[in-house]
């Protein structure tokens, strides 16, 4: 609470806004209250970037700060920063295809029905080597009974 009721009054100063200590405190415990769901380093960030007047709401005309104000620059910081999450976001994906390729796969398919022919054309390769290996022995077996 102290940080931002701080933040808050330098903002003021920043901006050449003369708030009292009471406001400056009221409006710092409703935006911890309001932006609870949010970072204070968020708040704190909208409230120096107002004092440096990236912001431009019309409290240059009214001479304060409101809820009103803080809520203004709060969406246009967290919308900036959801933009730069989003610009960082698409940087990655449009990396990550450089660094892996994609699959084809129906090339895929191609090349395991080649290996799986290659076996099966290896196996039928050794099949035929065994069956005349087979029919040697035979062969052999027979010349040898017949001999006297």
């Amino acid at each position: 609470m102290e940080l931002v009721l701080k933040s808050v009054l330098n903002c003021a100063k920043g901006l050449g806004i003369l708030i009292d200590p009471e406001q400056a405190t009221m409006l710092s415990s409703d935006i911890i209250e309001v932006y609870s769901h949010d970072s204070i380093e968020d708040c704190l960030a909208v409230l120096k970037n107002a004092r440096q007047g990236k912001y431009s709401f019309g409290h240059e005309t009214r001479k304060t700060i409101t809820m009103q104000h803080f809520a203004e620059w709060m969406a246009q910081h967290l919308e900036n920063k959801a933009r730069a999450r989003e610009n960082e976001l698409n940087k990655i994906k449009n990396d990550v295809p450089d660094k892996y390729p994609t699959i084809d796969y129906e090339k895929y398919k191609a090349r395991k029905a080649l290996e799986k022919e290659d076996k099966r054309g290896r196996f039928e390769k050794h099949r035929d080597k065994i069956h005349q290996e087979e029919e040697y022995q035979k062969f052999k077996e027979g010349y040898e009974n017949k001999k006297p």
